[in-house]
């Protein structure tokens, strides 16, 4: 029998940034009815600082906003509304996966896996604002 490892990516543009953002980092604005609030506390923090979704949208709009494209007739134009800023990616193993290993083996399986994500993307000269291990 396989296991799976879904990595879905979500494209965030000025538009959806704030909500994808505080859904993922220490606000949890989640409505997933498999959400554990009272678990939030555990959540790891990896890789980039930030650990606020305010925080970190705020920084993708200010850079979205200091960003200018030229048109055609050389004039500077700001970012479209739905231009992208940033990216999201999720690491999504079975739970038959997860509920084979103790926590600490979760934890290393997901850290290990981050890594991968990580060195994939700052290969294609991509910058990592936040990482997160949800426990809950």
């Amino acid at each position: 029998m396989s296991k799976n490892i879904g990595v879905p990516t979500l494209k965030i543009n000025k538009v959806n940034a704030y909500a994808v953002a505080c859904e993922a980092l220490s606000e949890r604005y989640c409505g997933d009815e498999d959400y554990k609030p009272d678990m939030t506390q555990y959540n790891e923090y990896i890789e980039g600082g930030y650990t606020s979704g305010k925080a970190l949208a705020k920084y993708w709009q200010s850079e979205a906003e200091a960003a200018r494209t030229t048109d055609s007739r050389g004039r500077q134009r700001c970012l479209r509304s739905d231009a992208v800023i940033g990216g999201a990616v999720i690491i999504k193993p079975d739970i038959e996966i997860m509920q084979g290993l103790t926590r600490e083996q979760q934890r290393q399986f997901l850290l290990d896996a981050a890594d991968i994500v990580i060195d994939i993307m700052g290969s294609k000269g991509l910058q990592i604002d936040a990482g997160v291990i949800h426990y809950d």
